[in-house]
């Protein structure tokens, strides 16, 4: 099964039926490198010296000074502090980052990303894929997402947290 978009530009897109959340923040990145012509800033917020690139940005999203973002998908209502990185992540409904937070998408010795279900881990296919974050968290202040990790909805993480370590 597959979902298809129609579009102005095109006659339709084609995107495989989303099992994963990695397949969908891949549809978006196919989208907007095949689908967007121009950019659209609705009512959100972009503070001086951030930079954004191939992301979506959901409405009254504000993003603070000197943050980084990259490849990530803001369902909307999210506020995120100054000095934040949050890179090839699914960021959901109404959260909140502290600032110098982020989400790292890489690991350290360069294999692909796995991905906990249940209790299992999923090869994502991809050596870059960062969190997803469901709806109304609250990530404190210096907190550190590693890679292929799931913050719950209705979490707080608290400041100086680093999400996904273990002592192994």
């Amino acid at each position: 099964m597959a979902a298809c978009w129609t579009s102005k530009f095109r006659n339709h897109i084609t995107i495989n039926a989303f099992v994963y959340p990695w397949d969908f923040l891949n549809a978006v990145k196919k989208i907007l490198v095949t689908e967007i012509t121009n950019t659209v800033i609705s009512s959100s917020s972009i503070g001086m010296g951030s930079l954004l690139r191939k992301s979506v940005m959901g409405d009254n999203t504000s993003i603070g000074f000197n943050c980084e973002i990259a490849k990530t998908y803001f369902e909307g209502h999210d506020r995120i502090a100054h000095q934040n990185v949050i890179l090839d992540s699914i960021i959901g409904r109404n959260v909140w980052f502290g600032g110098y937070s982020e989400t790292a998408n890489v690991l350290l010795y360069r294999k692909n990303v796995s991905y906990q279900i249940g209790d299992k881990l999923v090869d994502t296919g991809t050596d870059h894929f960062g969190a997803v974050v469901g709806n109304n968290c609250a990530i404190g202040a210096s907190v550190i997402i590693l890679p292929g990790r799931q913050v719950q909805s209705n979490t707080v993480i608290q400041a100086g947290t680093i999400v996904g370590k273990t002592n192994s």
